[in-house]
């Protein structure tokens, strides 16, 4: 997902979510990867994926008709910059 994006998930549901920063590495690639994950939801497993270039959350829980900001923060190989993108998920019954 991209920071523009409001994702949705149901209450009873426990989905992945990817985010793609291979628009921001150039040649470099995500050293580190960490979440903010509000109050709610529970973080069941997080890592970085696909050649190093892209980050995966994986979330249950969540309270119907709530909205939540989730926060990536990633540490970039080479040049040792970081990035952080935010995020909107909205719980919504299915």
């Amino acid at each position: 997902f991209h920071s523009h994006d409001t994702l949705i998930k149901d209450p009873n549901e426990t989905r992945t979510y990817k985010m793609d920063w291979s628009a921001q590495l150039g040649v470099d690639r995500i050293a580190t990867s960490s979440w903010e994950v509000p109050a709610g939801l529970t973080l069941v497993a997080n890592g970085i994926v696909q050649g190093n270039t892209k980050t995966y959350i994986k979330l249950s829980g969540g309270t119907e008709d709530t909205s939540y900001i989730l926060t990536n923060t990633v540490t970039l190989a080479n040049s040792g910059e970081i990035f952080q993108r935010s995020g909107q998920l909205d719980v919504q019954q299915n």
